[in-house]
């Protein structure tokens, strides 16, 4: 990993790091959301080739090469960063957030190495991988191993972020056409919650669009409710708003949200927000790993 650049966001405190690696551009971002952690967002390959359509990276599928980052290189830009910033005067926890370039069932075993060597360099870290659950005959053979990883490794913490972003399979489909079926998906989620006893997430895009309709907010939370009603007690539910390249994040209609929040507290669930990705204007937010 060598680095090429350094951006600062003019709109909060992320800096994005920019880093070549075997010829081509990975990038990593800091981000202090004013909270008592650090929290530097990584990339586990150098694409993502899902095709998720609304992230920015799925138009540069076949332009850009995917390929897995090895544990060394990861830790290495992790370092580079915790050292540039002086991150070890903060005293303050660290999150390591693979929500980069990438799907990290694909990287898994790198993604365990890189935690246990960050791991061994600051003990006061835990980590947190944010997948789709891709329906690839290994997906299942990768999420075991990181059961089997989080069960040996208890120090790691490992939350897992599940990326749903609809309520209808075939809908889901049609926008994220490389995910697993939402019931075995949000199942995977239980299993791992009971078995490590981590903390578990469910993130959920929202934008204008998902307003049109009289009652949206009421007929989601309710549609929510019921697929994430065997995860109940122990989900935090992460209502998130949408980013793009072109800078839009006003899109998403703020009062519309508060609602829907207020409906999945009233059905019982106990731990929602509503989150807004910082750093938008040097596309640190999901999907933007690009400039």
């Amino acid at each position: 990993m060598i680095l090429s650049r350094v951006i600062k966001s003019k709109m909060d405190r992320t800096i994005k790091f920019v880093f070549k690696h075997n010829g081509q551009e990975v990038e990593f971002s800091y981000i202090d959301n004013y909270t008592d952690k650090d929290i530097i967002c990584v990339p586990c390959q150098t694409m993502c080739n899902m095709s998720c359509d609304f992230c920015y990276l799925t138009k540069h599928v076949g332009g850009i090469k995917s390929k897995n980052i090895e544990s060394s290189s990861i830790f290495l830009a992790i370092k580079h960063i915790w050292q540039n910033l002086g991150l070890s005067k903060n005293k303050r926890p660290l999150l390591i957030s693979f929500m980069g370039s990438g799907e990290p069932m694909d990287n898994i075993i790198e993604v365990i190495d890189t935690m246990k060597l960050v791991r061994e360099f600051y003990t006061h870290s835990k980590f947190a991988i944010s997948t789709i659950m891709p329906k690839k005959s290994k997906n299942m053979e990768s999420f075991n191993y990181l059961v089997q990883q989080a069960l040996i490794h208890p120090e790691l913490k490992i939350k897992l972020h599940l990326s749903l972003h609809y309520t209808e399979d075939d809908i889901r489909e049609v926008h994220m056409p490389s995910a697993s079926r939402i019931s075995e998906s949000v199942n995977c989620l239980r299993v791992y919650g009971e078995a490590t006893c981590n903390e578990i997430e469910v993130h959920y895009i929202l934008s204008t669009d998902t307003f049109q309709d009289d009652n949206a907010e009421l007929q989601l939370s309710y549609k929510l409710g019921q697929i994430l009603a065997t995860v109940k007690k122990h989900v935090t539910v992460k209502f998130m708003a949408y980013s793009d390249e072109q800078n839009n994040s006003k899109r998403v209609i703020d009062s519309c949200a508060e609602i829907i929040v207020m409906y999945m507290k009233n059905q019982g669930f106990n731990k929602v927000e509503y989150y807004k990705p910082p750093g938008n204007d040097i596309g640190s937010g999901c999907g933007q790993f690009i400039l």
